[in-house]
């Protein structure tokens, strides 16, 4: 007898492999609900924004102008909803959040922060924990979204 593994024809591999990743890989996921608990992590972290960020800028006397503005986002499996940007302006601070998407590797969701033309991703690598992503050379390390963090950004930025 023969321990060699049968070498299929690249069709048939194509086939096979199409009939086991069609297969219901997402069983026992609720999608509905996982778009809902994302949605309310966004609006979560906007919150945060505001007691972080905008309440800092007011009490130190700047003039802040926030606006959150709909958008449609289409993912995988979650499908298209709509979902807040967030835009900040104080003055001569200008920052909006984007969020990118809750389908990502890594985490349950990523949003974009852009300041002074630099970006830093948020991600949320457990439900309700948002952390800034830092990049260090080649690699990346990620601290919380907290003042001290907030700080040192706006102080390399602007």
């Amino acid at each position: 007898m023969s321990n060699k593994k049968k070498i299929l024809s690249f069709e048939e591999f194509l086939k096979k492999n199409k009939e086991t990743s069609s297969k219901d890989n997402t069983k026992g996921v609720d999608w509905d609900a996982r778009r809902t608990k994302w949605i309310k992590s966004v609006n979560d972290l906007y919150n945060l924004v505001d007691t972080l960020i905008v309440k800092s800028l007011e009490d130190t006397g700047y003039d802040v102008h926030n606006e959150k503005k709909g958008f449609s986002l289409t993912e995988d499996y979650l499908g298209t909803y709509n979902i807040d940007r967030y835009y900040i302006k104080a003055e001569n601070i200008e920052i909006a959040f984007n969020p990118i998407g809750s389908i990502i590797l890594g985490a349950y969701g990523r949003v974009d922060m852009v300041i002074s033309l630099s970006t830093y991703k948020l991600v949320m690598p457990e439900w309700g924990k948002w952390k800034i992503q830092i990049r260090k050379g080649s690699s990346s390390e990620l601290v919380d979204f907290d003042k001290n963090n907030i700080s040192k950004i706006f102080q390399e930025n602007l």
